[in-house]
């Protein structure tokens, strides 16, 4: 006698075990570890001319691919505030001065915007529903 899943399929299970979804990365690991790596991004952004859009953009995609894969909303926030002071201090300002323009409301809102959206698509994708479905 087999077990079956909720699809229908076979289950391929050691008898007693439980299929689990991946855990979150802990917030106490991905909000310095995404924190360091915003810093990296953001230094690899300052070889950029000034206008240039990727001064933005590659720190924007460091907090999303923090957020996709930590999965966890408050070190992707957590994160996204890091990298706003990064921007504003470093990539707009020079030498950390941290000022309040009409543009760093956009900037700001970016961040958080893909910081959430990161988080949402990686719960998305490492939920049981798609991980575990019929073949």
């Amino acid at each position: 006698m087999s077990r079956r899943t909720a699809a229908g399929s076979p289950a391929a299970q050691l008898p007693g075990s439980v299929r689990r979804p991946p855990a979150e990365v802990p917030f106490g690991f991905s909000a310095p570890l995404g924190a360091a790596v915003v810093a990296v991004a953001c230094l690899c952004a300052g070889a950029f001319p000034s206008p240039a859009a990727a001064r933005l953009w590659l720190p924007a995609a460091a907090v999303a691919a923090v957020a996709f894969l930590s999965r966890d909303w408050r070190a992707a926030l957590a994160v996204a505030g890091v990298a706003f002071v990064l921007v504003d201090g470093f990539l707009e300002n020079r030498s950390g001065v941290l000022t309040w323009h009409p543009g760093d409301g956009v900037r700001l809102g970016l961040l958080v915007g893909v910081a959430v959206l990161g988080a949402v698509l990686g719960v998305v994708a490492s939920s049981p529903a798609r991980s575990g479905g019929a073949s």
